[in-house]
């Protein structure tokens, strides 16, 4: 069995789910010990992976009759010059170790992409390797891919024209290479693809890649260098060309060099910017000299071809004549290759005659059938220099092809639809991508065909990708601002999809020809706001500093009417900054926004009220993250307080209130205030329940997120299976809003997998969470690769968090690796932000100091980070007592450590530190340290029992029996939450008791 993806395999007995909910992409492998079947969820694909023609020479008749045909990479007329250092990377990348492995080459048309990729294919012909090319397809794909590789050792899978693909059917031809080689090991899986353009397609690609753990490489080929470099590819192209065209001349006579036919060209000219373009001239010029434009020397190969199909439809050998057939070959251009039942349907709306099942044969008697009919002319180049000179228009060039009327009419045909509700065809988007790349080149396509069909149905643009509308708003001439108008409109209102990435790459051209400063500020605005959406935070904030930047502007010449503005653009610039990473510079814009905010309301109360409340909210987030937790405290108590009264006035301020609500309960917690801050958080989680039952699209995001911090505030009340109920519940909403948008819902599953993750461990259940707290950190890690001044900060916290429940579990030589690594991260941040990032730091220290132990591992190595840490929080303390709790638990770590390096003595004293501490806080809130209390007056116990002093035995001895009631009490309350420190505080007691008894003996 020679096929790589069957379509027409029998799929042998399987085994099968049925009437069961599958999450997610659900894979079914089967006949393992050979093929290996691979099938995401519906065995539904858009591409098929076919095996590369037979190897075949390129006769001299062949050549004759139809002159592109040598200039098809299959044939490889021409041997490769030029590329030895890109040649050599790539036998790297397929000798390298890895399993499995992607590259990207990317140039412009006609720099030798696809001549490169079959150059290197045949190279691994007969060295246990099997190529095969994979093939988008525009409709649905219902069998399943079959990989049969036999013996062979190694698969190279060749994507030509990657950046037409849709992102997600690349990962999903990934995804079934991932799998099979997870079950043949031994197997070497390459994916070559070869691309125009890196623009939209190739970051997320490459970050989803990055997360895979599949390398990625990528290579621009860059175009032909300087003059001499020209002239050996034109040399070289030329005796290859005569040699394969011309037959042999007699021996006598000597044939002329190719310098002397290329005195003439000058091949420092833009048409000789690329591979292709050199060749064709080459080409042409083996038949007759031929000096002028890039149109001149395609509109003499077109000839050529037009020749053929005369000769052959003058000799009955095709039913199509020749003006038909080049109709045909414009169409098939367009579309690059459609199914058979597809070509049909396009050929009768284009009003071709006659039967086209006729036309679709004859057409193939040139251009043979693949997968498809209707196969383009190659190579691409001169496929789309023949549209560009059938589509009247054109610039007065000296080209023999003339213009063709019809195939305005017939591009209009195929591509209307017959009302706005009707689905688009199936071959829009490869018509509108074909006509966009051409109009790069030939402008003159824009104003004849592309403008005038985009003006009668702009959806239509939206059957294309973010990479091709990107292309279309960078043509000359600049696309009509009512169609761009349009598409904004649509997508903005389009509310059942995530529109963002094609809005961010709309937005920038709208900016550009907007004359109004106002309406260039907004915009600016908006393009900042889907720039968040894509999770481009970088981005955001810029674009949002230029709307500050214009909205200042406008204020200073009128302050009435842009006052209002300037202050909404500080507010949200002070959000991107902080979601930037970027917390110290948030802080002058939020304050900045609330100082104008109260201006105004002190103009016009009404109006601005709710403003200003929302400002004030926006800087006490801005001010906790910054490590400012105390001063946040007022604005966001009076962002409550403007809320309520303005709810009493109006209910439909209820979801702001509960967002202020959720803000305060964080602030309230961080200042120590644990009581308060549950009942705002439980007050903002019941308003938001309230707002779900009535509209729970809207709300269901907020809800997710006021139940985790409600956990947060819970757990640290010491409430703890109410926070592990909490906390379940939003990661169960999360995870349900991921389903329909996994990249806006991201950070928001992690942040909310870290809570769970510290609820079960604070809740004895340690076992459970690692899971938890594993996913959190691999969320959290894939965010950062794309922005890590945004996210580090959060991976670091999740690093901490897996590392604790790992050491919970006894894993210390696990838990080491993240503690290490999120201490690392803190104190990279904490050298350009120590207020921020100090807290975060001395407790990823503690936690190392806390797992530092084990076999092989010398106590004293934890004394530096647990002395480190206790003395970061000591200074913290001393401004903020809120830290007071966390430099008992830094205090409590070091004890212990001290105990197990033989400083008992230094050891109790600091253990008695943590104990005084822990009472203070119990004096204040008993519920929420009782556990903190219990255990450092265990650890005091065993410390005490070390030193083998009589008074310090003593001092143990009632630590611990105080521990055990503490510890009883609490078990009482939450059975199996404390279980295990209630048995080593007993052992502790009995320890303590039992040297007490030996040191009285021997007194006595």
């Amino acid at each position: 069995m020679n096929r790589f993806f069957g379509r027409r395999r029998t799929p042998a007995p399987t085994q099968s789910i049925v009437n069961s909910n599958v999450a997610g992409h659900m894979l079914l492998v089967s006949d393992v010990a050979g093929d290996v079947t691979v099938s995401l969820g519906e065995r539904r694909y858009r591409y098929w992976c076919h095996p590369f023609p037979p190897p075949k020479t390129l006769t001299r008749a062949e050549a004759a009759a139809l002159p592109s045909s040598a200039l098809h990479p299959r044939f490889a007329v021409t041997p490769l010059v030029d590329r030895d250092t890109e040649l050599e990377e790539l036998r790297r990348w397929l000798d390298a170790e890895d399993r499995l492995a992607v590259m990207l080459i990317h140039a412009e048309g006609g720099h030798g992409k696809t001549r490169l990729a079959e150059h290197v294919r045949r190279e691994l012909t007969g060295d246990r390797w099997v190529t095969r090319r994979a093939v988008h397809t525009v409709e649905d794909v219902d069998e399943s891919a079959t990989i049969a590789l036999g013996e062979e050792q190694g698969l190279l899978l060749i994507v030509d024209d990657a950046h037409r693909w849709p992102t997600s059917t690349v990962e999903t031809l990934l995804i079934n290479q991932r799998a099979m080689i997870q079950r043949r090991p031994e197997i070497k899986v390459r994916v070559l693809l070869l691309a125009r353009t890196t623009e939209a397609w190739w970051p997320v690609l490459a970050t989803t890649l990055r997360d895979w753990g599949i390398p990625e490489t990528a290579i621009r080929l860059a175009p032909p260098g300087g003059e001499t470099a020209r002239e050996l590819i034109f040399d070289s192209a030329f005796a290859a060309y005569r040699e394969l065209l011309n037959p042999p001349p007699p021996p006598q006579v000597r044939r002329r060099e190719p310098a002397h036919y290329r005195s003439d060209l000058d091949l420092t000219s833009p048409r000789h910017a690329s591979v292709l373009g050199i060749h064709m001239s080459a080409l042409s010029t083996v038949h007759a000299r031929t000096t002028a434009g890039a149109d001149t020397v395609s509109s003499y190969l077109l000839d050529s071809e037009r020749t053929e199909w005369a000769k052959r439809h003058n000799a009955g050998l095709v039913a199509t004549p020749p003006h038909l057939m080049q109709r045909l070959v414009y169409l098939a251009t367009l579309t690059r290759g459609l199914p058979r039942a597809q070509a049909r349907a396009l050929l009768t709306l284009a009003g071709t005659p006659d039967d086209t099942d006729i036309l679709i044969d004859d057409h193939g008697c040139y251009y043979p059938p693949t997968e498809t009919v209707l196969n383009p002319l190659q190579p691409d180049l001169l496929g789309e220099d023949l549209l560009a000179l059938l589509t009247p228009g054109r610039p007065a060039t000296a080209a023999t092809t003339p213009p063709d009327n019809w195939v305005i009419e017939a591009t209009h045909a195929v591509l209307r639809r017959p009302t706005p509700a009707t689905p688009p065809h199936p071959w829009v988007a490869p018509i509108l991508t074909t006509l966009i790349e051409t109009a790069s080149r030939w402008p003159h396509l824009a104003t004849t065909l592309l403008h005038p069909i985009l003006h009668e149905d702009p959806l239509l643009a939206l059957c294309t990708d973010t990479t091709t509308l990107l292309r279309l708003t960078a043509l000359p001439p600049e696309i009509p601002t009512p169609i761009l108008q349009t598409l904004h409109h649509h997508l903005t209102e389009d509310t059942q999809h995530d529109n963002s990435a094609m809005l961010a790459a709309l937005l920038p051209h709208r900016i550009e020809t907007t004359t109004d400063p106002a309406h260039r500020a907004g915009l600016h605005l908006d393009y900042a706001h889907h720039l968040k959406r894509a999770g481009l935070h970088q981005q955001a904030h810029k674009a949002t500093e230029r709307a500050v930047d214009h909205y200042r502007d406008l204020a200073r010449t009128d302050p009435a009417t842009h006052q209002a503005w300037l202050a909404n653009a500080l507010k949200t610039l002070a959000n991107r900054l902080g979601q930037a990473g970027r917390r110290q510079e948030a802080l002058a814009p939020a304050r900045e926004s609330v100082d104008l905010y109260r201006d105004l309301v002190r103009a016009d109360p009404t109006a601005h009220r709710a403003w200003l409340a929302y400002a004030l909210g926006t800087l006490a987030i801005r001010l906790g993250e910054a490590g400012h937790r105390r001063e946040a405290l007022a604005p966001a108590r009076e962002s409550v307080d403007l809320y309520r009264d303005l709810v009493r006035a109006d209910p439909t301020h209820q979801a702001q209130l509960a967002h202020a609500l959720k803000a305060l309960a964080i602030r309230l917690g961080e200042t120590g205030h644990t009581r308060e801050a549950v009942v705002r958080a439980r007050e903002s989680v019941g308003l938001y329940r309230e707002l779900t039952r009535t509209d729970p699209t809207t709300h269901h995001t907020q809800l997710a997120h006021a139940l985790d911090a409600l956990a947060i505030q819970l757990g640290g009340a010491g409430r703890r299976a109410e926070a592990r109920e909490s906390a379940q519940e939003s990661v169960d909403l999360y995870r349900e809003l991921s389903r329909t948008d996994s990249a806006a819902y991201q950070a928001s599953l992690a942040h909310a997998l870290d809570t769970l993750a510290i609820r079960l461990g604070d809740a004895g259940h340690w076992g459970e969470a690692r899971e938890p707290a594993q996913e959190s950190v691999d969320l959290y890690r894939e965010l950062s690769r794309t922005d890590p001044t945004a996210y580090q900060a959060w991976l670091a916290h999740a690093l901490d968090t897996l590392a604790i429940r790992l050491g919970e579990t006894g894993h210390w030589g696990e838990a080491r690796e993240p503690a290490r690594e999120s201490v690392d991260l803190y104190r990279e941040l904490a050298r350009t932000d120590p207020t921020a990032y100090q807290a975060s730091l001395a407790h990823a220290l503690d936690t190392l100091a806390a797992w530092l132990r084990g076999k092989g591992r010398s106590p004293r190595e934890a004394l530096a980070p647990a002395r480190e840490s206790v003395d970061l929080y000591r200074d913290l303390a001393r401004t903020d007592p809120a830290h007071r709790v966390w430099l008992a638990h830094a205090l409590s770590t070091l004890a212990n450590r001290l105990g197990e390096a033989g400083h008992t003595r230094e050891a109790v004293a600091v253990a008695r530190e943590s104990v005084d501490l822990y009472r203070e806080l119990v004096e204040g809130d008993s519920t929420a340290f009782r556990f903190y209390l219990a255990q450092s007056l265990w650890q005091q116990s065993v410390v005490a029992v070390g030193t083998g002093n009589y008074s310090d035995l003593r001092s143990g001895l009632a630590a611990a029996v105080e521990a055990v009631e503490v510890l009883q009490q609490l078990v009482e309350e939450l059975p199996g939450a404390y279980d295990r420190t209630l048995q080593e505080a007993r052992r502790s007691k009995e320890q303590a008791y039992e040297q007490l008894m030996i040191i009285r003996g021997a007194g006595s």
